[in-house]
């Protein structure tokens, strides 16, 4: 996609361009926060209607709460310095050769999580916590499906990609940007085994989203990445 004359760049853009480190460590205190106190609202009308908050339909229902937190928490952060809008956090088209680049992306991911697994062996993976039983209950399985593969990696993307990312090249440029922005979304998923793992992936989608200037490539590559995980483990 050509870059636009700054002079006729929607107002969103412009927002953008202007978030910084600050803004990134207020707003990923914010979301933490936001996302607790959420979750924890949410648990009270499942534990009042009796229901096991260890259970698929709470960590479904828990997660799609946490995820509109988290982008609710970006766009309002970002909205002091403006009027943000989809743009803003890179939500905007993209040239057919950015999907070449997220293929390669895709490669680069996989090889280096191969030597990864050879070099320390983590646990193998594991479907995530009360969502266990989705290899054998089919709308558990579907609901699953959607939550990893439809609905995780745009909000992850937005916050983690189109606002912490840029917040932080804007402040620090491209490299520390993507290597801060990649380990706060390894670390977040407090799986330690799995850190490195989520971290690479992290740097690796910040790179896809500065090369290609949109987010939309970050997401195909989190959503297919997401895929072929959750075929796997439905495999097992």
């Amino acid at each position: 996609m050509l870059t636009e004359p700054p002079e006729t760049r929607p107002a969103g853009e412009e927002v953008g361009r202007r978030l910084n480190a600050r803004k990134a460590v207020a707003g990923l205190g914010v979301a933490v926060v936001a996302v607790v106190i959420a979750s924890a609202l949410l648990a009270i009308p499942f534990a009042v209607a009796g229901a096991d908050l260890d259970g698929g339909a709470f960590v479904i229902t828990g997660t799609i709460v946490q995820d509109l937190v988290v982008i609710t928490v970006a766009w309002f952060l970002a909205a002091d310095l403006g009027r943000p809008d989809a743009r803003t956090f890179g939500l905007r088209p993209f040239r057919a050769s950015a999907l070449g680049w997220t293929f390669l992306a895709l490669v680069a991911y996989l090889v280096l999580t191969s030597i990864y697994t050879v070099l320390v062996d983590p646990p193998s993976e594991q479907l995530p916590s009360g969502l266990e039983d989705a290899d054998t209950d089919l709308a558990l399985a579907l609901a699953t499906g959607l939550l990893l593969i439809g609905i995780a990696p745009v909000a992850e993307e937005v916050f983690f990609r189109g606002f912490l990312y840029q917040a932080f090249r804007n402040s620090f440029g491209v490299l520390p940007g993507a290597v801060l922005s990649g380990l706060i979304f390894g670390a977040i998923h407090l799986e330690f085994f799995k850190l490195v793992q989520l971290a690479v992936l992290g740097v690796i989608l910040a790179l896809l989203f500065e090369k290609t200037r949109s987010l939309w490539p970050p997401i195909i590559l989190h959503a297919v990445n997401n895929s072929l995980a959750f075929a796997y483990l439905m495999s097992q």
